[in-house]
């Protein structure tokens, strides 16, 4: 079994708590609004292959930059969150987080994530309320992210997807390591028969 670490990145108020808690348990209820996210494993199919997933979360550390290093050991991909209705935690991820991820794990691929993105069809952009799409799309390109997704913890919305891409970036020759190992198990096989062919051709000649 293959095994990763995914780290969420934001401030408090960026909901990822809900997101967590929805790509953990499926869909969030409604009338359930968690604070705290207790770091967790979980195993998903990817491709055929079985993935044992790491989702840690900073919340708690946020204000605690001296001893939030901890948590960026051994991780493989990062999903840095703001919230869509929350214009401030879209301003955190590039004063703080970006830069905090960039110094501790350069290497790592990221992603930029929107939640609560059901709320522009809820109240839509009224007097510009809600985080531009395009803005976020240019900070995914400048950070040289990944990818930008809006997801929702309430409807679900792009919640797996995001975490399975989160994966496949762990794994990018999976599918090749897969058919690789298919084909050393057939090759084994076809040896074993031919030997055996000869084996009783050989016998046959003796007598």
């Amino acid at each position: 079994m293959l095994h990763c670490r995914i780290l969420t990145v934001g401030d408090d108020k960026a909901k990822k708590v809900q997101l967590l808690t929805a790509f953990k348990e499926g869909k969030l209820s409604q009338d359930y609004n968690p604070s705290f996210f207790e770091n967790s494993t979980r195993v998903l199919t990817i491709d055929g292959t079985q993935v044992a997933v790491d989702i840690l979360d900073s919340t708690g550390f946020d204000m605690y930059s001296s001893i939030r290093s901890s948590l960026y050991m051994n991780v493989d991909v990062v999903l840095l969150c703001f919230s869509i209705s929350n214009k401030p935690t879209f301003r955190s991820i590039q004063s703080t987080w970006f830069p905090e991820v960039k110094h501790y794990l350069p290497t790592v691929p990221v992603f930029l994530v929107g939640t609560q993105s059901e709320k522009r069809e809820e109240i839509g952009n009224i007097k510009g309320r809600l985080q531009s799409t395009k803005a976020a799309l240019e900070l995914s390109k400048k950070m040289k992210a990944v990818e930008y997704i809006e997801c929702s913890a309430k409807t679900g919305q792009n919640v797996q997807y995001l975490f399975e891409n989160a994966i496949r970036q762990v794994f990018p020759n999976k599918r090749v390591l897969s058919n690789t190992q298919q084909k050393k198990g057939e090759s084994f096989w076809v040896i074993y028969v031919l030997v055996i062919v000869f084996y009783i051709l050989f016998i046959v000649f003796l007598h």
